[in-house]
């Protein structure tokens, strides 16, 4: 596979993935928020970290920095 293919799907999968701001990825009912893009799923679970809010991706995966963390994207 060449490199175009692969930075292609990659850009495909981020643009159709949703952000979900939950305190923990089976907690539907915790979730405050959904973005398509993820700067905005991490400055919302930033603003309320101290209340156990984080991002996780569809597959329920935990997207860890936000805003004021400095591994943020």
């Amino acid at each position: 596979m060449d490199l175009r293919k692969i930075i292609d799907k990659k850009d495909e999968e981020s643009r159709s993935s949703i952000y979900k701001v939950r305190k923990s990825a089976n907690d539907e009912a915790s979730q405050i928020g959904a973005f398509a893009d993820i700067k905005n799923a991490k400055a919302l679970a930033d603003s309320k970290k101290d209340d156990g809010y984080k991002v996780y991706d569809e597959k329920g995966n935990h997207q860890p920095g936000g805003p004021l963390d400095p591994s943020f994207c």
